[in-house]
């Protein structure tokens, strides 16, 4: 009987917390809605009167607290909306047969575990490949600490993709509250100060289990002098391997090379086409739309970064480590002329300056060569309806659509030859005006939330 009342007083005195500290939870309502795409599954540990829950928009999602919070997490519900929740009071009844998209493991649940690496065992059971784990950090949970957290993740095969660190201040000072949480918080050296992390994990991925099919996009623009040797060098890889070669509207030869790869090398699965409107990103979309493969991969037609590197891009993404394979150029020495010191500077700043505001390392933002599963390319295009069609590139919409959706990115070094066909045909400064452009959208609604 004293057990019982406790834990009503502890759901009674969470209420009232939260009444009082309005702004406090809408801060944490307002970050699990940035952080958890809307309409996923949502399977929440220390749920408690289902508040975050609501805000993330899900599905259909489960919570799981003590038996106190029933009656608080369902009349907290729409009527209309209740088939799509489900509320249990322990770890041991929840029941599901489909994997949820997103867990989380609230810091108000976590510290009354008796033993937090069983518990980190047991749910993975409710995991795809594709789930992510959020694991939120308080210092109310001392004497644990991040470091601890960590360790308990590596010991039950679970692998961190970013740590959010959030919230400087929890009380609602007009301007001043903002201003410390949305922009100060997240500065180097300051944000280890910040009172809350969140973890964003998935399991550690297992040995690689199959092979798959690929689709090679390869967007051209006046490059009928290397598109015979990007069809030629290009190997095959998994099941299969189709090349989709697009014209940019050229004015040289580019066409009749194409038609010509089709004939001469009939052993190949090549198709080919002019894309209907301009630029790259027109061109690679369109790509995406008829590929067949299971891999998706973005090879540019200068091929200065060589199609023979494109096996190590395979095994990256097929073995689990990473879910999007970003080329970097910026790691191994390169050829005299294939990149302006400017240039180098210029992507180098911008690769930094992205890294810290999707809270995953990118060295080289622009690098053409990308590889992805086409499963998540949905997910990625409908990132852009947050976004904004602000990339005249492609390359932003996919490395921060791949970072909003939470999959794990990882960088690739590739040799960066010069070009030994043609000319680049980027003009600097209205790209470089672009991409400050481009940065500070993307700085907007991932760091600033707006």
């Amino acid at each position: 009987m004293e057990h019982a009342v406790a834990h009503v007083s502890r759901a009674e005195k969470f209420l009232e917390a939260y009444n009082r500290y309005a702004y406090y939870y809408t801060f944490i309502e307002r970050l699990y809605a940035y952080t958890i795409p809307k309409n996923s599954r949502i399977l929440h540990f220390g749920c408690s009167n289902g508040f975050i829950i609501r805000s993330c928009k899900p599905s259909y999602a489960v919570g799981v607290d003590d038996s106190s919070f029933a009656t608080f997490f369902l009349n907290s519900i729409p009527s209309a909306s209740r088939s799509k929740f489900n509320f249990f009071s322990s770890l041991e009844d929840v029941i599901s047969d489909t994997p949820f998209d997103y867990i989380i493991v609230s810091a108000s649940w976590l510290k009354y575990v008796h033993d937090a690496q069983e518990v980190f065992k047991k749910i993975q059971k409710f995991c795809s490949s594709d789930t992510r784990i959020i694991i939120e950090y308080t210092y109310s949970l001392l004497p644990i600490m991040p470091q601890d957290l960590k360790h308990l993740c590596a010991l039950t095969d679970l692998d961190i993709i970013t740590e959010k660190r959030e919230l400087l201040i929890s009380v609602g000072v007009p301007l001043l509250a903002d201003f410390l949480n949305y922009i100060i918080a997240r500065l180097p050296i300051i944000s280890a100060l910040c009172l809350m992390r969140l973890y964003i994990v998935r399991q550690t991925p297992k040995i690689k289990q199959k092979e798959y099919s690929v689709s090679v996009i390869i967007p051209c623009k006046n490059e009928a002098g290397t598109i015979e040797a990007a069809v030629l060098r290009t190997p095959s890889m998994g099941t299969s391997t189709e090349l989709i070669l697009i014209d940019g509207n050229s004015k040289d030869s580019t066409v009749d090379v194409m038609q010509a790869m089709v004939t001469k090398y009939p052993h190949k699965n090549i198709a080919w086409f002019v894309q209907s409107a301009k630029g790259k990103k027109n061109a690679v979309e369109e790509g995406f739309a008829c590929a067949q493969g299971e891999i998706i991969m973005i090879l540019d037609g200068d091929i200065t970064v060589a199609p023979e590197e494109l096996p190590k891009f395979y095994e990256a993404l097929a073995s689990g480590k990473g879910e999007c394979i970003n080329g970097s150029r910026l790691v191994y020495p390169m050829q005299r002329g294939a990149m302006q010191p400017l240039n180098w500077f210029v992507n180098w700043t911008f690769g930094f300056m992205i890294s810290y505001v999707i809270g995953q390392p990118i060295k080289d933002t622009l690098c053409g060569t990308k590889v992805f599963f086409k499963k998540d390319l949905k997910m990625i295009t409908e990132s852009k309806k947050f976004f904004g069609d602000i990339d005249p590139f492609g390359d932003f919409d996919i490395l921060c659509g791949a970072a909003y959706c939470n999959l794990k990115i990882l960088d690739m070094p590739v040799h960066y030859k010069s070009r030994t066909y043609g000319a680049p045909g980027i003009a600097f400064f209205k790209s470089g005006l672009q991409l400050l452009y481009m940065s500070f959208m993307v700085f907007k609604k991932l760091f600033l939330r707006r």
